[in-house]
């Protein structure tokens, strides 16, 4: 499991990840929305022979995927009284960011019309995001060992680092049994390093370096031209 987006032409798959906040989301939509096939926004399967797997989970729709998607908040505004759309449609426009406790995680086909979900592709093509200081967007291609390990570094960011998770050894069968769950959890970030880096070792790989301030567009039209 990547903490990572993924979408597929056909059968050559693309996976992109970053710290959180960096835009997986966004692009995901906005790549399916162009007719690539949707496999995840934040967490997706990989295998070890260099597959990518579907995991379409619910999408939680944060303040900056909501203008992308006119048709489905049009949805939401039709169920709604006059008052009430009018200030939905002010809340939209000018501060999206408090509507995100209101609006429930959705799978994709109520989000987006006619969205194709994949179920398994050749992982062809990851892609590191980050954000940058410049003021041009930055695309270059790099070696399959430096993003393996930039990728397991993010997996392991994800789902050890979360400041909910620091208690998390505790209640780890481990601790009961007088094991020393340092040296279990050392082993088992071993034994994802490996999985991460057969997983990726045929494909292309790249690093995009995002400017503080971009269009959305400008990125997909990027990525799309990847795969």
């Amino acid at each position: 499991m990547a903490h990572a987006a993924g979408v597929s032409n056909g059968d050559s798959g693309m996976l992109f990840f970053g710290a959180g906040g960096v835009g997986k989301t966004v692009f995901a939509l906005e790549l399916v929305k162009s007719g690539l096939s949707f496999f995840g926004d934040d967490l997706v399967i990989i295998g070890r022979s260099g597959e990518l797997l579907s995991f379409p989970k619910r999408i939680r729709l944060r303040a900056p995927p909501l203008p992308i998607v006119p048709d489905f908040v049009q949805r939401i505004g039709s169920n709604m009284g006059p008052v009430r759309r009018s200030m939905f449609k002010r809340l939209i426009r000018k501060n999206p960011e408090t509507l995100e406790g209101l609006i429930p995680r959705l799978p994709i086909s109520e989000i987006l019309a006619g969205a194709k979900i994949g179920n398994r592709s050749s992982l062809d093509v990851v892609v590191h995001l980050k954000r940058g200081t410049s003021a041009e967007m930055d695309l270059k291609e790099t070696d399959n060992e430096s993003m393996a390990s930039a990728l397991a570094v993010e997996i392991f960011r994800e789902f050890t680092d979360a400041p909910w998770r620091h208690d998390e050894f505790k209640y780890c069968p481990s601790i009961a049994n007088g094991i020393d769950f340092t040296q279990e959890e050392a082993g088992h970030h071993t034994m994802i390093d490996g999985i991460v880096r057969s997983a990726i070792k045929k494909s292309r790989t790249f690093e995009m370096k995002l400017p503080s301030r971009f269009e959305a567009s400008r990125v997909v039209e990027m990525l799309r031209k990847l795969i």
